[in-house]
Order: structure tokens, then sequence, then C-alpha cells
């Protein structure tokens, strides 16, 4: 990360930001810069490698033939070569890169059959089990120009009745509880499992299908100290792509449960799978436009990503905090004056809806952002008893602070059965309202808001 020097020319906006936001402010826009240069290099570098990254790393055989997956392909002669070397723009010639080295750049992206892995990637997003029983239904049923994949061979593990029947039969089973408000909680549980144990088996299918093809130019690529193989890169896009766009469905799912309309979760289901049959087709028909819609589709996940997961972490906390303390009773007894909290409204460095930890250290609260890669550390200078205001689903929590006013944060339902204690620790104070206002089931659709 490039510190902000003070010259003079920049001093007078330097003084003028500290001013305006903070001190500690400036250090979290800092950071956040770092972050989003990170996530660009991480994104430039997956387009990178869907365009055939690597591949003049490819190893050129001596033999004067290139091997690939499907077909055989020849070097050109040496006039031929010649005269290929003559067709490229002269700012685009380099002494030692010539015919030779693109005939074996081009076997190799072939060899990696980038489409036929990554064109079904949104559809298996949208709906993991019954994505893979259609693909499994045309690998067994399919014309003989469908099967031509790496992904469809009739020696591949999907070209077999009992795998057919399994997802199937789990294609249902997560399915119908998802038509129900009723049942959808469980259903919303299980599709974490689904999209997770979906992503080891497409793996597993990738390296099966490695094992079995025929021997390839094995391309290396180099990240700094750390090396890959293509395949490997690929396989890692595979997983990003899948966890992006499962994410951002799911999260509209649990839209859909919030909204108090019975037939819109089956009518949600039912639409998805129509989108992803209709993908599957797509696919079915041509690898390479499906491949193009699955990175449109991918694009647009990526850009609400960060947005979304944060409401997910959310979601996921609040509603499944109070059941984890009913099944596990250690997790439900506070041990000290600390409680994850989610800021109600964007105050910075408080985003909206993101995860923080606040905790007592001797007479000041101090608030440190969860995440992998962490962040710093706020002081809280609290200038009045933090409230508690009982909720249906969450809890809210008041603080005074001198640094940034008054400060709104959600907190889960996990200390609900040693109440007096946590707030003892914590020395909060519950919030006197009157019973009928506190029991108002209308103000629960409010505490996500």
């Amino acid at each position: 990360m490039i510190p902000l020097v003070e010259t003079p020319e920049n001093s007078l906006v330097v003084q003028t930001a500290e001013h305006r936001w903070g001190k500690g402010s400036m250090e979290s826009l800092r950071f956040r810069f770092a972050r989003l240069r990170i996530a660009l290099s991480i994104i430039a570098l997956l387009i990178w490698f869907a365009v055939g990254a690597g591949a003049q790393n490819a190893e050129t055989p001596a033999s004067g033939e290139l091997t690939g997956n499907r077909s055989t392909k020849a070097i050109p002669d040496e006039q031929a070569a010649s005269e290929m070397d003559a067709s490229i723009p002269a700012p685009l010639r380099r002494d030692d890169f010539g015919a030779s080295e693109i005939a074996s750049a081009n076997t190799f992206v072939e060899s990696l059959h980038l489409a036929d892995w990554l064109g079904p990637l949104a559809p298996i997003a949208l709906s993991p089990f019954f994505g893979l029983t259609v693909l499994s239904g045309l690998a067994l049923w399919g014309p003989a120009w469908v099967t031509d994949n790496a992904l469809l061979s009739n020696a591949g593990p999907l070209h077999h009745e009992s795998v057919f029947v399994v997802f199937l039969i789990l294609t249902v089973l997560t399915s119908i509880p998802r038509l129900s408000k009723v049942s959808k909680p469980f259903a919303q549980a299980m599709d974490q499992v689904e999209a997770y144990s979906v992503i080891i088996i497409l793996l597993v299918i990738k390296i099966l299908a490695s094992v079995d093809a025929e021997p390839a130019p094995v391309a290396v690529v180099q990240l700094g100290v750390l090396s890959f193989t293509a395949q490997t890169l690929l396989m890692i896009a595979m997983v990003i792509n899948l966890i992006v766009i499962n994410s951002v469905k799911f999260f509209f799912e649990v839209l859909i449960w919030l909204t108090p309309v019975p037939a819109i979760d089956a009518l949600f289901e039912i639409g998805n799978k129509t989108i992803c049959a209709a993908l599957l087709a797509l696919y079915a028909m041509s690898p390479t436009i499906a491949t193009l819609v699955n990175l449109g589709i991918l694009f647009a996940a990526l850009l609400v990503f960060r947005w979304v997961s944060r409401r997910l972490t959310f979601y996921r906390t609040m509603f499944f905090d109070p059941l984890l303390s009913m099944v596990w009773k250690s997790y439900g007894r506070p041990h000290a004056a600390s409680l994850v909290a989610f800021p109600k409204a964007s105050r910075d460095p408080f985003v909206a809806k993101s995860r923080w930890r606040l905790a007592k250290d001797q007479e000041r609260w101090v608030a440190s952002p969860w995440g992998l890669l962490g962040g710093q550390d706020y002081p809280l200078d609290v200038v009045s008893t933090p409230e508690i205001r009982r909720g249906w689903i969450a809890h809210t929590l008041w603080m005074e602070t001198a640094e940034y006013g008054p400060l709104e944060f959600h907190v889960s339902r996990r200390y609900d059965g040693a109440l007096q204690r946590w707030m003892e620790l914590c020395e909060f104070r519950m919030c006197e309202a009157e019973e009928s206002q506190s029991r108002d089931v209308t103000q629960a659709r409010t505490e996500f808001g």
C-alpha cells in the first residue's frame, strides 16, 4: 500500500479530509483502496486465464506433432511457417516466437476445453443438483454432437444411469421444501450443503477427466514465489465462479422467503429451474456462447457480491445464533464484555450490515472489523450507558459516542438464555418500552432495515 505523502501541493487537501472524516477514517479509506486493488488484481488474473493465459509456457514435443485431447494436428512445415511468420505484423514479431509456438499455444488452449468446463457453471450455481441431473441426462441420451464434450463424454462419470437417478432423487428432496415458507428455512440450510457438495463433485469429475485424457503439454503459471498448473488455476476459477453466483442466488432466496406472499416461493423456485434448464440447453448447443453468458452473469454477480455477502452474513447470524445457543449451551453463555454487532446504517468507518466485534477494554469500547483481512481498531468513547432494545428477531444496541455521535447496531439473540448476566458484564441497560410496543409484531419487519 502506497502511503499518502503530504507535499505543499496536497497538504491542504489532506488536512481538509482529516478534519472532515477524522484521521482514523482516512486510514480506513486507504485500507479500502488497498483491498480494492487486490480484488481488481484477482479479477484481472481470472480474465487473463479465461482467454488462455499461460499458453506460451506450453511444452512443444520434438516429434513434429502435437497431441490434444480431441485431435492430432501436425506442426506446419518450414515453408508454411515462413509464410505465417511473414503474416505477423512487424511490431508483434519476435525472434523466438514463430509459427511453431503459435501452433503449440493453440493446441494447448484446446486441450484445456475451457468452454466445456466454464459453460455450465452458471446454471449449476443456480440449481446444483438439478443442473447435474440435466447434464447427466444429456450425457446418457443426448445426440453424438452433444456428448463430444470433456464433461459429457461417454467415458465420463456423468454417463451412468445410477448417477442420473441419484441426482434426480436429490433434486426432488431439495426442491420440495423450497415451495413453502414453513419448510423454506430447512431448504436454505441445506442449500449451502448442496452447493459445496456439487463443487466437490465437479472437482472430482475434472480430476478424473484429466487422468483419463491423453497426455497433453503441461503449462505452469508463475505467480511470484508460487507456481500452479493451468489445470489447477482452471479448477480454482470454477470454484470462485460457483461460489459467487450461488451466493447472490441464495441472497435472493432469503429475500423471497422474507416477503409475505405465500406463493412467491414456489414461483421463484419454478423460475429458477426454468432459467437453469434454458442455460443448459444453450450449453448443449454451443458451449462457447454458454461460457460468454456465464462470464457475463459472473461479472454482474461480482459487482454486488460484497454487498450481498455482508447481508448474507448478517441474516445467517440473526437466524442461526439463537438456534446454536439452544443446541450448544456453551455458545449461549457470555464469558466477557464482548459481542458481534452489525451497524444499522452506514457511517464512516461503519458500513451498514458489516460485521464488527465490540469489546470493552477497561473503561472504553473498541470496535474491530471482522473478516479475513481484519482491519484497524476504532476506540469508542461512550458518553452514556449503552441501551439494549429487544426485538422479535434481533435486538438493537444504541450507543452515544463522542467521535461518531449516536450509533445503532443489530445484535443477535445469542445470549437470550443468559441475558441478565451478559448485560451485567457489558454494563448495558434495558430500554424501558411499553409492553404493547415491545410486543408489536409489525415491528419485526423493520428489524432488518
